[in-house]
C-alpha cells in the first residue's frame, strides 16, 4: 500500500511528496521575514519516520 500524505495545514491528501510540497508552497506560503527572497521547504513537509516491519 502506498503512503498517503496529508497536508498539515488543511484536509487535502496527496500521493507524492512533490505534490504536497507544491501545494504547501502555493496554497500555504510561509512568511519568512529573515530572507524574503529565499524559498524554503515547508517545515511540516518532512519525510515520515520509517515504520518497523516495512
Amino acid at each position: 500500500m502506498d503512503d498517503i500524505l496529508q497536508c498539515p495545514e488543511c484536509v487535502l491528501r496527496f500521493t507524492s511528496r512533490s505534490e504536497l510540497q507544491q501545494h504547501l508552497m502555493l496554497d500555504h506560503p510561509r512568511r519568512d521575514d529573515d530572507d524574503p527572497g529565499k524559498t524554503h521547504e515547508h517545515p511540516l513537509a518532512t519525510p515520515p519516520e520509517p515504520r518497523p516491519g516495512r
